[in-house]
């Protein structure tokens, strides 16, 4: 489905939500702020990818972490969102899939929540980032996948 605005947009999930389909914000270049509410459990494959998505939030604030119910994040949901320049993975996702960040090449810092529940990065998750230069990894990581950070040559901060 093509969605057609005028001007800019954001999107506000509401609390009802517990799913993100596939697809259902790809190719919508001109969005730009997508805010989660804590009842969203999964974003399927691709959901973002190639948007013009700049920022994503869980709930309002950093308060809303903890609360938060966000499991699983799909395949390539985040892939060629050049705009985005960072991201916060929050505390309850357990599962990341493949190219999640694929070619989302103005992505420069990468946080995964100190109490994330993550245990692997699939393969190509961070590949392409060309301008990735941080990485936050908790201890939970257990596995990364082949080629996760392929040709993130300016990967030079990495925190466990």
């Amino acid at each position: 489905t093509n969605v057609f605005t005028l001007s800019t947009f954001n999107v506000y999930i509401a609390n009802n939500v517990t799913i993100i389909d596939e697809y259902a914000f790809q190719n919508v270049a001109n969005l730009l702020t997508v805010s989660i509410c804590n009842t969203l459990k999964e974003i399927k494959t691709g959901a973002f990818q190639n948007s013009g998505i700049q920022n994503f939030y869980v709930g309002t604030n950093i308060d809303a972490m903890p609360y938060n119910q966000l499991e699983i994040i799909g395949d390539s949901v985040f892939s060629n969102c050049n705009n985005m320049t960072n991201i916060l993975i929050p505390d309850n996702v357990k599962q990341i899939g493949n190219s999640v960040f694929y070619k989302s090449t103005n992505l420069i810092d990468i946080t995964f929540n100190p109490n994330t529940k993550i245990t692997s990065i699939g393969s190509f998750t961070f590949g392409y980032c060309v301008n990735l230069t941080t990485l936050r990894i908790p201890n939970s990581i257990q596995s990364i996948g082949e080629h996760a950070f392929a040709y993130c040559d300016k990967l030079i901060n990495y925190y466990a």
